[in-house]
């Protein structure tokens, strides 16, 4: 993009470092995020945003040593700038929302169910919403709603193709309000699962900070939460590839096999599982197998949107297994943990303290 902005410009001498595309991805939205705050969606700069662009290129540049730059094919359409929108978000507080065309739509409930139908019609916990869009002839690229999932909260989502995601509390999930004619793709923050339309000529890319999991038609689950370093892959049905954003790391998976990717060690691995381990959230409980207490609790705390105060390094070596309903409270579930585990809680202020129960 900056390179067509100023290659026309006698003035600048123009030498591209060798850097992975994730990292010029990176830098390219650091520069449009201090020249456009209303829209990032939207960007097509002026003449003096232009000059503003480089302005900010070249403050980057003197703080990296080298400037990033994107290399985009003259005369490409921009389908997609799902990577390039603010992904930050709390989910600690608020209700679920969904933001599309020029409307938020809060949902108090505890579970939102939102469906997209033909022709722009979209419901919302069965209530029809028709959000206002720009004339198709004056977009200049599909727009991208937003469905966000704080703690505590869940949704489902039926996207105009006829696939079905399940969202997880704390997540946030970026689409199109509608699918191009040649593919489908879409960006998580958190964890969903996904039944996803077959489609030979469009196939569907679910994309992560870190990962893209390519399929045509198919069921698997996905964590990828944005403070915890670890990303998984589990599939459930049909076949899949996973690649990181540069190309440089490709898996074919089978069903019954759990892939995985360590973003600070960049390790990747594969393996047989039991996919209900990883799937059976949707159904409102948890199969746990020698799950440690560290991630167990960060697990349900999200779920009650409830903080746990514990001891990392004590909880990490404690492992626990069975099936966990997640349907009536913290309480009872801080009871069934504590049938198999030697932990001792107190409820106070909305939070939890656990400690190791005393021998």
């Amino acid at each position: 993009m900056i390179r067509k902005l100023i290659s026309d410009d006698p003035r600048v001498r123009f030498e591209e470092p060798d850097l992975p595309k994730a990292r010029k991805r990176e830098m390219w939205h650091i520069i449009r995020k201090a020249t456009v705050k209303k829209n990032p969606a939207r960007f097509l700069p002026s003449p003096r945003a232009r000059m503003w662009i480089l302005g900010a290129a070249a403050a980057v540049a003197a703080v990296l040593v080298m400037l990033p730059l994107l290399d985009e094919k003259p005369g490409e359409k921009e389908y997609f700038t799902i990577r390039d929108i603010e992904t930050d978000f709390d989910p600690t507080v608020g209700d679920v929302l969904l933001k599309s065309g020029d409307r938020t739509v809060r949902v108090e409930a505890d579970h939102a169910d939102v469906v997209y139908e033909s022709e722009g019609k979209m419901t919302v916990n069965s209530q029809e919403i028709t959000p206002k869009r720009e004339d198709a002839e004056e977009k200049r690229e599909i727009e991208i709603d937003q469905l966000i999932v704080p703690y505590g909260k869940m949704a489902s989502l039926t996207l105009d193709d006829g696939t079905i995601i399940w969202v997880n509390s704390g997540s946030k999930l970026l689409y199109p309000s509608t699918f191009a004619d040649d593919k489908r793709e879409v960006f998580l923050i958190g964890e969903a699962y996904f039944d996803v339309a077959k489609d030979e000529n469009r196939p569907f890319t679910l994309m992560t900070d870190g990962l893209n999991v390519e399929v045509r038609g198919t069921s698997f689950n996905v964590s990828a939460y944005g403070n915890e370093p670890l990303q998984t892959v589990a599939l459930v049905s049909g076949n899949v590839d996973v690649r990181d954003e540069d190309g440089k790391m490709t898996c074919q998976m089978a069903p019954d096999q759990l892939f995985s990717y360590n973003r600070l060690l960049g390790e990747t691995g594969i393996r047989n599982v039991d996919v209900e381990e990883y799937t059976s959230w949707i159904h409102g409980y948890l199969l746990l197998r020698n799950e440690s207490l560290d991630m167990l609790f960060t697990r349900i705390g999200r779920h009650f949107n409830v903080r746990i105060n514990y001891d990392p390094l004590q909880m990490r070596n404690i492992t626990v297994s069975g099936k966990l309903d997640l349907q009536y409270g913290i309480g009872k579930a801080l009871e069934t943990i504590a049938i198999t585990a030697p932990i001792t809680w107190v409820e106070e202020s909305g939070e939890v303290a656990v400690e190791l129960r005393s021998r």
